[in-house]
């Protein structure tokens, strides 16, 4: 237990400085200068304030519920070390990326972040792990890639500290907000988000709730809280959100691996995210970061006991009534959907049912956009009843071969994240009078209107429960992943000739073995070509 026990140490310091901080409402930071070039100086800068505390306390706090799970969940596994180290580098990766406050300090946790979900995508070194693997380090390129062009900019500017950046500089903000988008897993750059599943699924529980596909929506919070982004910027932000949100939902709709559809249900809401900055209201992005964080790393640590359970079975086809055999399970289940819905007097209402009431009287808002958040939000009533219909209503499916879990530890990370996501949603909605402001000044009728979607659509889910819903349209996220996958193909067809020459100077063990591809010679030597 050393290692949930140092994180829950790690996460202390953090939660004290931060109620400390609501008190006298200050901020230091750090500045180590490391090398002076003219008039512009490159220094490693960490900040420390309200948001990167509270923010580094969520992703401890949840990494130390995920560490708990994964001893046992990977207790079986041959390299468990190898995998605790890797998953440890992961989280401190995440915070280097908190508490950075200059153009170094962030590209140290960017690209940590990128090396070390590459490492826990491909950990099981299969074909699809490996596919996933390198699907997700191609987007996230694109994103370091604008990243450093924005540090041209910066350079010509005499600025290197990210959060003093002039609001005059708008091409500078752009390129940020679209890298951003790149590691959000925004459209187009979904495909990635849905592929990360052949990892472990302690590993999906952090990438999916706090770590890997915040790090965008926790960059562009930062700026808007530092500078006013430009109206081209929220409009991207805007449309992009929007659509994520509702194809995110609908791909929901018609998939059946149990682990895709919680990834799918992350996409939505981090389009949720997208367009709560699009309406330049960074504080309702970040609460509804911190409440969807806490239940959706439930969620993913619920499906890995009912993996466990099912020994390795995620189809949901055959995991009917599952829950019947293990009904404890069911009590975390049904409280981690409704706050993923966003039902009165959950989590997610008070984050999410804020996001919904700010449209129709923000200046920014444009019409399409509402109607495909609303209209996302009506979805995700649909496929969470969907799973409740099989995983819980379902007869017990005789060919499948159901563990019961009965060891109370299992389930100690399953409470304490489930009381998190009770007291967070009220008490961070109290802690800031600017959550609670946007509620009350709201007009009654566009408040009922809200509330009748979300019930529009429970009403829905109980008509349409029996009806069959397939689209590879939606599934392949509206074939952005096939257009990500035809360019691994060269590179594919490149290792495939490879492998064919005799074993000499090209072995894999001299010429390739620091070679980035190097996996591709190990399996087989078969192309990793999906289709």
């Amino acid at each position: 237990m050393r290692w949930p026990l140092l994180i829950i140490f790690m996460s202390l310091p953090p939660l004290l400085y931060y109620f400390s901080n609501l008190i006298m409402s200050d901020f230091f930071m750090i500045n180590l200068h490391l090398y002076k070039w003219s008039t512009i100086y490159l220094s490693y800068t960490v900040l420390f304030d309200k948001i990167s505390l509270s923010f580094s306390f969520v992703v401890l706090f949840i990494s130390a519920c995920v560490f708990s799970f994964a001893l046992t969940y990977m207790k079986e596994d041959e390299f468990f070390n190898r995998f605790m180290w890797i998953l440890f580098s992961f989280v401190l990766s995440m915070n280097l990326l908190i508490y950075a406050g200059s153009f170094i300090s962030i590209m140290l946790g960017w690209d940590g972040l990128g090396l070390t979900s590459f490492a826990l995508i491909i950990y099981y070194q299969s074909k699809d792990s490996l596919t996933a693997g390198y699907l997700t380090l191609l987007i996230n390129r694109i994103g370091d890639i604008l990243i450093m062009l924005s540090f041209v900019i910066m350079v010509y500017e005499g600025n290197l500290m990210m959060y003093s950046i002039s609001n005059l500089n708008s091409n500078l903000m752009l390129l940020m907000g679209t890298a951003a988008l790149t590691k959000s897993a925004q459209f187009p750059f979904s495909p990635w988000l849905p592929a990360a599943m052949a990892a472990p699924t302690p590993v999906s529980a952090l990438v999916h709730s706090s770590t890997l596909v915040t790090a965008g929506i926790y960059l562009l919070i930062r700026l808007s809280y530092n500078v006013s982004l430009s109206s081209e910027l929220k409009s991207l932000l805007l449309l992009t959100g929007s659509f994520t949100s509702l194809l995110g939902a609908l791909a929901a709709i018609s998939e059946n691996d149990l682990k895709k559809i919680i990834a799918l249900s992350t996409l939505s809401q981090l389009g949720v995210m997208v367009y709560s900055l699009g309406l330049n209201s960074p504080e309702y992005s970040l609460f509804h970061l911190y409440s969807h964080a806490m239940f959706k790393a439930l969620l993913f640590l619920i499906a890995g006991l009912i993996i466990m359970s099912s020994f390795g079975l995620q189809d949901m086809r055959m995991l009917g009534g599952v829950m019947l055999v293990n009904p404890q399970l069911s009590i975390f289940f049904f409280y981690s959907l409704l706050c993923l819905v966003g039902l009165p007097f959950f989590s997610g209402f008070y984050s999410k049912h804020s996001i919904m009431l700010l449209g129709p009287h923000n200046s920014t808002m444009n019409l399409m956009s509402w109607l495909m958040i609303m209209v996302g939000a009506l979805c995700t009533s649909l496929y969470n009843i969907r799973m409740v219909k099989i995983l819980v209503i379902s007869p017990i499916m005789m060919h499948t071969n159901i563990l019961k879990i009965n060891q109370i530890y299992l389930y100690l990370p399953l409470i304490g994240l489930a009381l998190m996501a009770a007291l967070l949603g009220k008490c961070y909605y109290y802690l800031d009078p600017s959550n609670w402001i946007c509620l009350s000044l709201s007009p009654m009728f566009i408040s009922s209107v809200v509330n009748y979607m979300f019930f529009m659509g429970l009403i829905m889910s109980l008509l349409l429960m029996s009806l069959t819903f397939k689209s590879h349209f939606f599934c392949s996220l509206s074939f952005s992943s096939s257009f990500f996958l035809s360019i691994l193909l060269p590179f594919s067809m490149y290792y495939k000739e490879v492998s064919k020459l005799d074993m000499g100077w090209v072995e894999p063990s001299n010429l390739f073995s620091n070679s980035l591809f190097h996996p591709f010679l190990l399996m087989n030597k078969k192309m990793i070509w999906p289709y």
